[in-house]
C-alpha cells in the first residue's frame, strides 16, 4: 500500500504555505491552486498533478518538507500514471533546480529539452527543463 492519500480541498489549502514558494507566480494564489490540481500527501511532502488529461497526459510536482524523497519512488509514479490511465506524465522544472532535474532522472524521467522564459518566480522569467516519462509498449 502506498503512504499516499488524496488530499480534500481543505487540505489543500492548509499545505500552500508550504508549497507557495516553489509556485510560479500565476498559481500564487491559494484558491486557484487547490482547485487546479489533483494533490496527493504523505508524511513529510506532496506531489501533485496539474493540467490532467485523463488517457494521456498530466504535469507531476513534487515538494517535500522533510529530506525523504524516498517515498516519490517508481511505485508512486507508476501508481499515479496507471490511476489517470496516462501514457505520459511529464515534469517543467526550473532549469536552475538540479536537485529537482536530478530526482526526475532518478524517477526514470527523460530530459526532452528547454522552455526559454516559460515561466514567472518571484517577478524573473526563468528557462524551464522539461522531463517526461513515457508508458512503455
Amino acid at each position: 500500500m502506498l503512504p499516499l492519500h488524496l488530499l480534500n480541498l481543505q487540505e489543500c489549502l492548509d499545505v500552500y504555505p508550504m508549497v507557495e514558494q516553489y509556485l510560479p507566480d500565476g498559481m500564487r494564489n491559494p484558491n486557484l491552486w487547490a482547485t487546479s490540481i489533483h494533490a496527493f500527501g504523505f508524511n513529510d511532502g506532496v506531489v501533485w498533478l496539474s493540467d490532467i488529461r485523463i488517457g494521456h497526459r498530466a504535469n507531476i510536482h513534487v515538494v517535500t518538507w522533510g529530506s525523504n524523497y524516498d517515498l516519490v519512488k517508481h511505485d508512486v509514479v507508476q501508481f499515479l500514471m496507471g490511476l489517470y490511465n496516462l501514457v505520459r506524465l511529464e515534469a517543467l522544472i526550473p532549469s536552475r533546480n538540479y536537485g529537482a532535474c536530478r530526482l526526475a532522472e532518478t524517477l526514470g524521467f527523460t530530459y526532452e529539452g528547454m522552455m526559454k522564459k516559460a515561466d514567472k518566480y518571484d517577478g524573473q522569467f526563468v528557462d524551464m527543463a522539461i522531463y517526461a516519462k513515457v508508458k512503455e509498449g
